[in-house]
């Protein structure tokens, strides 16, 4: 998959996450959106990917995941992300510990569900901040 495939990828999960919260389906709103920031890190381990390089296994074996925090670590962001400012650490927080299994979850309040997305994809958030880096 290339670098551009997960950028527009993360950009339509974001989209998708946003008209589903506000149709009121707040389970499925959340788990997207939560994979436009896996998309997102997967975009910036990709831009360190050269072409015509062999793959460096380990890197390739670790992105094939879907934890936030060990994305992060994987994307070389994490120094970035103890210098970020606060805002960014707070919503970092907030945003990591989603999960893919959280598809098989229901019961999201209409606050909770907000509240991540605007971490997500409000000013300051964790989306316009990895844009910047990948």
């Amino acid at each position: 998959m290339l670098r551009s495939d997960l950028q527009k990828l993360a950009m339509a999960r974001g989209a998708d996450a946003r008209a589903l919260f506000a149709a009121g389906r707040y389970d499925a709103a959340y788990y997207l959106a939560g994979l436009a920031v896996e998309c997102a890190l997967k975009a910036r381990i990709a831009r360190d990917v050269r072409r015509f390089t062999f793959p460096d296994r380990r890197l390739a074996e670790r992105a094939f995941t879907h934890d936030l925090k060990k994305l992060l670590d994987s994307a070389g962001l994490k120094s970035d992300l103890e210098n970020a400012p606060d805002v960014i650490q707070i919503r970092w927080d907030l945003v990591f510990n989603w999960s893919v299994d959280v598809r098989y979850k229901s019961g999201l309040s209409a606050d909770d569900c907000s509240r991540y997305l605007r971490a997500i994809f409000g000013p300051g958030g964790i989306l316009p901040w990895l844009k910047q880096r990948w």
